[in-house]
């Protein structure tokens, strides 16, 4: 008895090394090889856009009114950080008696993305300068005849906002802000030279297309 387990420890003894020689090694998961990074989302060498835009508009001799009304954009992306984007807007407001006024501003200036194209939301940052014209009629009321008064004046902006990717072509502009600055005459004459602040918010729909 005793020979026949010296002879069974014996074959464990130099068996179980030898099994373990030639069984395959298992890969640890700090072994196994790293997955593939995916390449960097090409950015959009055009980006067009259009929407909705409420502007609150301040006029020097009368109280701030909101105004509604649509946006257009038009942006060329020098770099996947930096473009040229060129910005319109019509506004409008009827007040009945008061006025009917009608804004529309045409600006262009530099847009800077802070975070480049990759992500799904992709937040942005915008100085524009141009030029805006406002219109604002007055109908016939108690023996008056009606009156249309314009003005044509330099504008600038300042804001940002985010697009949401939903497509590699389409995004949709959930949020956008600009703090604006026109400079439009006092039609009631009691304000020379006067600086309206005006506040502006838009959202819309971005068709993308190219690779930069």
């Amino acid at each position: 008895m005793q020979k026949w387990l010296g002879i069974v420890g014996a074959i464990i003894i130099f068996a179980v090394p030898a099994l373990a020689q030639e069984a395959p090694k298992q890969e640890t998961p700090s072994q196994e090889a790293p997955e593939k990074e995916k390449p960097p989302r090409p950015s959009p060498k055009y980006e067009l856009e259009g929407g909705y835009t409420y502007r609150s508009f301040y006029p020097p001799s009368a109280s701030r009114f909101g105004m509604n009304g649509w946006n257009a954009t038009a942006d060329y992306n020098w770099k996947h950080w930096l473009g040229f984007v060129a910005d319109g807007t019509g506004t409008y407001k009827d007040q009945g008696v008061i006025g009917n006024t009608a804004i529309y501003t045409l600006m262009a200036g530099p847009r800077g993305y802070f975070f480049g194209h990759r992500h799904r939301l992709i937040p942005f940052g915008q100085v524009l300068f141009g030029v805006g014209y406002e219109r604002q009629h007055i109908p016939l009321n108690g023996g008056f005849s009606p009156k249309t008064n314009t003005s044509t004046a330099w504008v600038w902006a300042g804001g940002g906002g985010v697009d949401v990717r939903v497509t590699t072509h389409w995004a949709v502009r959930a949020f956008e802000f600009d703090y604006e600055k026109t400079h439009f005459s006092d039609f009631s004459g009691a304000v020379l030279n006067p600086a309206e602040s005006n506040r502006r918010i838009s959202v819309g729909i971005v068709f993308r297309w190219g690779e930069k």
